[in-house]
């Protein structure tokens, strides 16, 4: 099915747009831009810094012309990136270059095209390519390009969407490099099986011939010895005959094996075909390995000195084509390390205003203390006025019915004896009414408090229905983790078993590209051991701020609640306790996931240790087996030299000499074989006990648990205060009392006010 890149009205219209360009020869279709120089000619016109020299001009085998596509594609994302605030940078993302010039068919040459318009339409000359196309083309033509960029522009959103969901992606060229090392390594086993297979069959024709020859020298030896003996001599000639049919089923016996090892050549032999098919799907690693295959083949066939100077300059030109893709690799490497250079200035950034927000929460607790103490002189300075202004009230109450005394005796007329005191049974009556008011109060607030825990204790009631549904989806997660555990493990295995082969086979390989490929690939793990790093301190700088955080809320809270006596103070008191408490469980979240992260690390590193050492000790009980095998061999050739007579067998135990001299090389191997596995047992045995010992884990973990353990304590203080002072508030009889000596802890003032709350006379 093709695309809507790919229609024939679209090619139509591609071809109409590279007429307007100044090419050589007009274009008649899509299929003539395969050799890479008309796609050339319109890269010289939009980047002048773009020469089409570079290519191949009379390229005519498939080699020249991938050649001349990949120059072709690799200045084009150089043209597009060179400028990161450009509208360009993602089109290098939206199309496979690699894939295109190594198969150049029609919607592979459309796809291209594509990236070509998008280029002219939204580059820094889109005023003069966008003038051509509503000049000079018609008005079907013009909506097929606008069509072809909106299709370019939706796959860019396909395109960021994706890369959003994705939680963690690979690099496809990793992927590409690891299939072809897993290829590589197939062949590599399959030649030297191969090889193998060819050094018996040379032995096996060479013991064969021996053989034969030892059969035609018994027959010489039968017909001469039957002209010179008589009559008497048929039990010697008994015995060669003997001799001689146990010599021709060795020869039966040798060439059946011989028809084995061709058959088992030729299975080889397709195999090898097989994955010399696979290995054509292959690109990067696997375009080069061709490349050298094909030109090595060629110049195998030339022996003449013209064709070792071809030789020379074909290798000289690979090395030129892989210095550019390296360079490219290289300012691949430069963006990411820019990246990091950011990210890096990020983190200071964020270190500097940590610093600066640390040194302004100093200053502001500086600033709470002299408030505190203030707040000190202004309660005691208070309490003094408060006690003058009650003993002159008191004075005030005093003088006042000193005076209505004296005018109750002026208008009774002069009598002046008249009692300046209250009547005792008014002053008894309110003297009783005072002793009875505070423990009705007292009666009606214990009332009230019990009536609000029954409702309590009543609204939990329905509780249970919950607590089973929360139970059940706890175990189907529960199930999940372990799937999903199972999944994580198999991947990290295959993920170290690639990446084992992946440095085998950089290793192995000594080249200038790949020795740069290392140190390229050593300075990305270098670079992600330092963003790691970063992003720990990141976090632990975070934590440290929301401890900041907290505490600073905490004592705008208190002071808040010190300078005011309403009831909106315990109702901020109790918004900023809850935002507490919030902010803590979500640490405690943060700290219990990272725990079960850890836990299951250790877990699949214990798995994989234990593995290990079963395959250890499987190897070396296969060692002891083949080691008994091999003495088994070489005692039964012992004895047979031992029990050998006549000159004819000398041969024999010639040829069970050399066995045992091949056995005993193979017993060394074998030997060598089960110290390295003994040594790799230590190793992992080593390793196993120094992750269940101690270490930075167990540090890490006591600290962890440490951690929840304080927090849980916290939140379980917080839950009980609460839960006692929202019993009290439901009872409508709170009112807040302060006093001088109000602690500072905020639970201590919980208590506090809980404690002391008394009815409003």
């Amino acid at each position: 099915m093709k695309s809507a890149v790919s229609s024939a009205s679209a090619q139509a219209a591609f071809v109409n747009w590279l007429n307007l360009f100044p090419l050589d020869s007009k274009v008649t279709s899509v299929d003539e831009l395969s050799d890479g120089l008309v796609l050339a000619k319109i890269l010289e016109d939009m980047d002048g810094s773009f020469t089409a020299d570079e290519l191949n001009q009379n390229a005519s085998t498939w080699l020249e012309k991938k050649a001349n596509l990949e120059i072709v594609f690799r200045n084009l994302d150089k043209y597009t990136c060179q400028d990161p605030d450009s509208d360009l940078d993602w089109l290098s993302r939206s199309y496979k270059p690699k894939e295109i010039a190594h198969s150049p068919d029609t919607e592979a040459l459309c796809e291209a095209l594509a990236v070509f318009v998008c280029v002219a339409m939204a580059g820094p000359n889109r005023q003069r390519y966008i003038g051509a196309i509503q000049a000079k083309l018609g008005p079907k033509y013009q909506s097929e390009l606008a069509a072809v960029f909106r299709y370019k522009q939706n796959q860019l959103e396909r395109l960021n969407a994706e890369e959003q969901q994705a939680s963690k992606s690979r690099d496809r060229e990793l992927e590409l490099e690891e299939e072809a090392a897993r290829l590589r390594a197939d062949v590599d086993s399959m030649k030297n099986r191969y090889a193998d297979v060819l050094t018996r069959l040379e032995r096996l024709q060479l013991s064969n011939e021996d053989l034969r020859e030892d059969n035609g020298k018994l027959r010489l030896e039968i017909e001469e010895s039957r002209k010179h003996t008589s009559g008497n001599s048929e039990g010697i000639i008994a015995k060669l005959e003997d001799r001689l049919r146990e010599s021709e089923e060795i020869i039966s016996r040798q060439e059946q094996q011989i028809e084995e090892e061709n058959l088992t050549k030729m299975r080889l032999n397709a195999e090898l075909a097989h994955l010399r098919k696979q290995t054509e799907s292959m690109t990067v690693l696997q375009d080069q390995v061709r490349e050298l295959k094909q030109a090595n083949q060629e110049l195998s066939k030339k022996a003449n000195a013209a064709e070792r100077y071809k030789q020379k300059l074909e290798s000289q030109h690979g090395i030129e084509n892989e210095l550019k893709n390296l360079q490219y690799e290289l300012d691949e490497a430069r963006k990411d390390q820019g990246g990091y250079q950011t990210l890096k200035a990020q983190v200071e950034a964020q270190s500097t205003s940590i610093g600066a927000y640390r040194r302004m929460q100093e200053e502001t607790e500086l600033h709470l203390n002299e408030l505190r103490t203030q707040k000190n002189q202004f309660a005691e300075l208070l309490a003094a006025k408060t006690q003058e202004l009650d003993r002159l009230m008191a004075q005030r109450s005093l003088d006042e019915r000193m005076i209505e005394d004296l005018r109750e005796q002026i208008t009774s007329n002069g009598v002046v004896r008249r009692s300046r005191t209250p009547s005792p049974a008014p002053a008894s009556s309110n003297t009783r009414r005072e002793g009875e008011d505070p423990a009705m109060v007292s009666m009606k607030l214990e009332i009230s408090k019990l009536k609000a825990e029954n409702a309590m204790l009543l609204n939990g009631r329905g509780v249970t229905a919950t607590n089973d549904q929360l139970r059940s989806e706890l175990e189907h997660s529960k199930r999940n983790v372990t799937e999903l555990t199972q999944m994580l493990h198999e991947l990290r295995v295959q993920h170290i078993a690639s990446q084992k082969t992946l440095e085998g086979l950089m290793d192995n390989m000594t080249s200038e590209g790949t020795e740069a490929y290392k140190e390229l690939y050593q300075a990305k793990m270098q670079a992600q051991q330092e963003l790691e790093d970063e992003k720990r301190r990141s976090r632990k700088m975070h934590a440290q701020l929301q401890d900041a955080n907290r505490e600073l809320l905490q004592l705008r809270t208190d002071y808040k609640v010190a300078t005011s006596d309403s009831i909106d103070a315990l109702q901020e008191l109790k918004r900023t306790h809850e935002l507490i408490s919030t902010s803590l469980q979500g640490d405690l979240e943060s700290l219990r996931k990272d725990y079960e992260r850890l836990d299951v690390e250790v877990t699949e590193r214990r798995t994989q240790v234990m593995n290990n050492l079963l395959k250890s000790e499987q190897l070396r009980e296969e060692n002891e087996k083949l080691r008994d095998k091999a003495s088994r061999m070489v005692d039964a050739a012992a004895q047979e030299e031992a029990s050998a007579s006549d000159g004819a067998a000398n041969q024999q135990l010639v040829d069970a000499a050399r066995k045992y001299e091949k056995l005993k090389v193979a017993s060394m191997s074998l030997k060598e074989q089960l110290q390295k596995a003994d040594q790799e047992r230590y190793d992992l045995q080593r390793r196993l006990r120094t992750m269940e010992q101690g270490g930075a884990y167990a540090a890490l973990k006591a600290a962890t648990d440490q951690t929840i353990k304080n927090l849980q304590r916290e939140n379980a203080m917080i839950s009980t205060a609460w839960y006692d002072l929202t019993s009290r508030l439901q009872s409508n009889h709170v009112v807040l009392q302060r006093r001088q000596d109000t602690p500072r802890t905020w639970i201590g003032k919980s208590r506090q006010m809980v404690n002391n709350a008394t009815p409003r006379r």
